[in-house]
């Protein structure tokens, strides 16, 4: 579904905004049959800071020191509490297929 709707401003007898002043307004709305509505998850060992399952293709850099995590684990006094709480508000707790799964959290 998609719709629009504009025009000019015009107030009658305090301002007419003919030639100067215009509102638009516009929606659009995407259904998918058969299928939920689907968001991106972070999976729990990596709101816990453990990336493990990333090595060996990706290895996790501590940026005071330039050194690499041991096993691409995070100590938990080193995660960010305002990119904990972040996580919590925008994404949600995976629940639905593999322990990893990051999207199709239905």
């Amino acid at each position: 579904m998609a719709a629009s709707f504009g025009g000019p401003i015009v107030i009658p007898k305090i301002y007419d905004g003919h030639d100067k002043t215009f509102f638009y307004f516009t929606l659009e709305e995407n259904k998918f049959p058969g299928r939920s509505f689907c968001t991106a998850s972070v999976p729990d060992a990596f709101r816990k800071g453990d990336s493990s399952s990333l090595l060996p293709d990706t290895v996790i850099v501590d940026p005071r020191s330039g050194q690499l995590f041991a096993n691409n684990i995070i100590p938990q006094n080193r995660l960010s509490q305002v990119a904990l709480n972040a996580q919590n508000v925008f994404f949600l707790q995976p629940n639905a297929g593999p322990a990893g799964n990051y999207v199709d959290n239905c």
